[in-house]
């Protein structure tokens, strides 16, 4: 695999690599491999605008789909229709891998991946992956098209549209959209040298 392509995130455990991009498929879907370490996880959500079918490639991946629980084995597949609430997660011993295809591509959630990931390996998420910095937290609900359920989430999406729109004025996105600038660096997106506000 080319350098710049494969992207860690330490606090969520796991590591993206880049298949395909929306770029490369003419916007047609986004493949990307995930390796999910032991006790590796995210929190449900769900997206609008896309679907998400994960096929397994290696160990058990664990996902949360509408309320039931399930375990896939190699081979197997499951697709998390837009406006699902999904999650995945692995409680096993082992690694778990699993190709995830994005349809249609989402160029700006492979951003999203890049940024966060990114933040993560700095230290500036919190243990659940989200930012810190709570302009960059609501740029990136911006950008991802994706949800969190419930009234909590609801009630927090006007202050996030607030927040977003004084990330924009005060230039807080182009300091973050630098950090989708990739060089090679063993085959580990690396960012240009960038100073939090």
């Amino acid at each position: 695999m080319e350098n710049g392509r494969t992207i860690t995130n330490p606090v969520l455990k796991d590591r993206v690599t880049f298949l395909k991009t929306a770029a490369e498929t003419a916007g047609e879907c986004t493949l990307v491999e995930l390796e999910l370490a032991p006790g590796g996880s995210n929190a449900l959500h769900y997206h609008k605008t896309f679907r998400e079918t994960f096929t397994v490639s290696e160990g058990r991946f664990g996902i949360e789909l509408n309320g039931r629980q399930e375990t896939l084995l190699p081979g197997q597949t499951v697709t998390a229709p837009a406006g699902s609430y999904h999650r995945f997660f692995n409680q096993s011993d082992g690694r778990s891998v699993c190709v995830v295809e994005l349809r249609p591509g989402q160029p700006a959630f492979e951003d999203v991946l890049r940024i966060s990931y990114r933040l993560a390996q700095e230290g500036k998420t919190t243990a659940t992956g989200v930012p810190k910095n709570p302009l960059y937290t609501a740029l990136l609900f911006e950008m991802a098209d994706t949800y969190r359920p419930g009234l909590l989430y609801r009630l927090a999406t006007p202050i996030l549209r607030l927040l977003a729109l004084i990330a924009h004025q005060t230039g807080a996105n182009r300091r973050l959209r630098s950090y989708t600038t990739t060089q090679p660096h063993n085959h580990i997106t690396t960012l240009s040298p960038e100073t939090d506000p």
